[in-house]
């Protein structure tokens, strides 16, 4: 009687009977494992994506700011003021010079990127509007991955840039 007392009394404050541990067994820790392991290849995929796709825009923001940086120099310094993409190729960044005064060097990309494409230097003259006449467009991609949206930085001849999504 006083041992059904105990074992009573156990099972009424949570005390699991002698001779049987708390905790999971083998079988509800694999099926929890599992479970965790399909959650996390659903998710990696979309995670890359958007990491890929927040990469683009703040590379698309940088062009940006160069852009609207190279226009604000060339209007204050009465200069001309170019860009100038790091060995001919955007990818691996680029520089804003007044001659051969260099006033902000943009280091590579890490996005994932896989290129910016436009023309050559690109140069403001004093009046703040490009010394080429047209619209110069940069288009900034990852290639061979539909659901990153291709970012575009637009410059106009007056010099002001607008960034946009798409292709078109």
């Amino acid at each position: 009687p006083e041992v059904d007392m105990i074992h009573e009394s156990r099972v009424r404050h949570g005390v699991p009977p002698r001779g049987r541990a708390a905790g999971f067994t083998v079988i509800e820790l694999i099926t929890a494992v599992a479970v965790l392991a399909i959650v996390i290849a659903i998710a990696i995929p979309s995670l890359t994506n958007l990491l890929l796709d927040t990469g683009l825009k703040k590379s698309a923001i940088e062009v940006y700011t160069t852009v609207t940086y190279a226009r604000s120099e060339a209007i204050k310094r009465n200069a001309t003021v170019d860009i100038i993409p790091t060995g001919g190729n955007w990818k691996n960044g680029w520089t804003v010079q007044v001659g051969t005064t260099v006033l902000k060097t943009v280091p590579p990309s890490t996005t994932g990127m896989d290129d910016i494409t436009t023309p050559g230097t690109i140069s403001y003259s004093s009046t703040g509007r490009l010394t080429t006449p047209g619209t110069i467009t940069y288009v900034l991609s990852v290639s061979g991955n539909p659901n990153v949206t291709t970012r575009r930085v637009i410059v106009d001849m007056s010099g002001r840039a607008t960034i946009r999504q798409g292709t078109s």
